[in-house]
């Protein structure tokens, strides 16, 4: 699974974190990584710091980058 995690510049590939320098750069890594791998979901997961712009920046260079699916990773509420 390629994680794309908190503040949306690091990939997770199983244990190994990667920090990227841009979103060009997350997204050549991330299509390059499912050229090895077609079949490796993609997820990202932000919390609540990171504006919901950001995700949708990030998702729409994704899908350009020829990613046909991603998943985005919920916590449930807190109800206390």
């Amino acid at each position: 699974m390629l994680l794309l995690e908190r503040f949306l510049n690091y990939v997770s590939i199983d244990t190994t974190s990667e920090k990227m320098g841009s979103l060009d750069e997350l997204t050549a890594y991330v299509s390059a990584q499912l050229q090895k791998d077609p079949s490796r979901p993609v997820v990202v997961q932000g919390d609540a710091q990171v504006a919901y712009d950001n995700v949708i920046q990030l998702m729409n260079a994704l899908k350009n980058g020829g990613v046909k699916s991603v998943g985005l990773v919920t916590e449930p509420i807190n109800s206390n």
